[in-house]
Order: C-alpha cells, then structure tokens, then sequence
C-alpha cells in the first residue's frame, strides 16, 4: 500500500486491528500523495513511539480530519510528537485512548494551537491524573 503511487484521491484507509509496526507505520508516514486523505485509523496495532512520531512529521495531510491510535502504546514519547504537530488544522476527533500517556502529555496536547477544529478527545485507560485533567480545556 505505502508503495502505491496511485491512489491519490485516497480518504479513508482503516488499517485497525493489524500487526503494523513502526516500519510500516513510517512508510505510510511518508505517503506525501495521499493529500485527501480526511480519516486515518490505525487503532489496536503497534506503532509505539516512534511510529507516532513519524505520522507526526507528515505535513501534507493537511486534510486529516478523523485520526484514531488508541491501544498502540505509543507512550509519552509518542504522544509528545504528535503534540508537536502543526498541520493537521482539521483533525476533529482525535483518539489516543490505551497508549500509557501521562498527564505531561495531556499538558502538551491542551497547548497545541494549531488543531483548532478539534471536537473530540479520546484519552480513557492512560496515566493522567488530576493535574493533567486541570489543563484540558
């Protein structure tokens, strides 16, 4: 798939409940073309930290709307690098749920100004506390 040159005009790809690693993860990562790409679930695989890492550095994606990578345990490094990115303007509902991310994390994801259509959260079974449930908007 990350192979095929193709596909542009692809918006939706569910790759749930997989085996994918960060390998695969990286190559789908760098699909530059797939610029109307709107709903990504890669959920219930195991991109860990660096797989999230890498999806955060895509910047032509500009039209993602649905992202889902819960259960991936992508861990505070991962979710640290996704709350680094600037691109994604139209991600509405984002779900990080099962991904052992602490309340740090929740700190950095609340100050990400750029995901300003963002509707929907999803951050159930991680290690945030209540300090981290203080900083979420």
């Amino acid at each position: 798939m990350a192979q095929n040159n193709t596909w542009n005009p692809l918006q939706t790809l569910d790759l749930s409940r997989n085996y994918i690693t960060k390998a695969g993860v990286v190559a789908l990562a760098k699909k530059r073309e797939w610029k109307h790409i709107h709903t990504l679930d890669l959920s219930h695989n195991y991109l860990k930290y660096s797989g999230a890492i890498a999806l955060a550095k895509n910047s032509t994606w500009d039209n993602l709307q649905t992202l889902n990578l819960s259960h991936n345990r992508i861990s505070v490094e991962g979710a640290t690098g996704l709350a680094q990115n600037k691109s994604w303007t139209n991600l509405s509902p984002l779900n990080l749920s099962w991904n052992k991310i602490n309340s740090q994390v929740a700190r950095q994801l609340a100050q990400n100004q750029s995901w300003i259509n963002l509707k929907a959260l999803y951050l159930d079974a991680n290690n945030i506390d209540d300090k981290g449930a203080a900083v979420l908007p």
